[in-house]
């Protein structure tokens, strides 16, 4: 009975991660980044430091702020935290079976500015400069460590262009992908035209009205009574 109620009404930390990309597919990425934001905070100060727990309880107010319940380091809670950093809001998708590497930064704007060094194939790495800009990116990329030549796939949500190019071993990438043009290393290139850009629209989360009167929260045992007495019309 326990396990049953473990699975019926707490809520799921590694859900906020399918919720996150699609809110930031659909440029969403104010309203997906206060979210991230909520979840660094509980990194950081609630619970486990330095990790997300399993579970939060359903109801908060004033008086209930929130709590963790379940296992209190959940690897998929993280795992899902990490895994909207790198694709989603940087949008880095290595795929080394073709030599190719994606990328489609969805920046929000607290977080205009990102650099990382990205691990790719074995052994490799690339030093990685991401800039939002007004009407797309300006992207950065240096090898660090590069075994051949490696095709860049660059798109940007906000100008819906979208360019191809191969880098080198020897060659410093710096691009400018914007709603007109494409410039790399100061040059300008043809671009492919994705769909239309989408229109990035100011929403955010609603502060639900709790209600604690239901008889699932208030009677002892509900549930457990609920499952013993199937099918007897109690």
């Amino acid at each position: 009975h326990f396990d049953a109620a473990y699975h019926n009404g707490l809520c799921w930390h590694w859900n906020t991660g399918p919720l996150i990309s699609g809110m930031v597919k659909f440029r969403q990425e104010y309203a997906a980044f206060r979210m991230t934001q909520n979840l660094a905070n509980q990194i950081l100060l609630l619970g486990m430091p330095g990790s997300l727990s399993e579970l939060v309880l359903p109801i908060m107010d004033e008086t209930h702020p929130l709590e963790i319940s379940g296992t209190y380091s959940q690897a998929w809670s993280v795992s899902e935290f990490v895994r909207n950093f790198y694709q989603d809001y940087l949008g880095i998708h290595p795929r080394m079976l073709s030599r190719e590497l994606v990328l489609v930064p969805h920046l929000p704007k607290h977080l205009p500015h990102v650099q990382l060094v990205q691990p790719i194939g074995i052994n490799e790495k690339l030093g990685i400069t991401i800039k939002r800009q007004k009407i797309g990116y300006q992207v950065t990329i240096e090898p660090i460590a590069l075994n051949d030549s490696l095709t860049i796939h660059l798109e940007s949500a906000m100008s819906a262009a979208a360019f191809d190019f191969v880098l080198r071993p020897d060659q410093v990438a710096k691009v400018r992908i914007r709603k007109n043009d494409v410039i790399l290393n100061d040059r300008k290139q043809s671009y492919t035209r994705k769909l239309a850009s989408l229109p990035e629209i100011a929403v955010d989360f609603r502060r639900p009205k709790w209600r604690v009167d239901w008889n699932s929260l208030q009677t002892p045992n509900y549930l457990e009574n609920k499952i013993l007495n199937q099918g007897t019309g109690k």
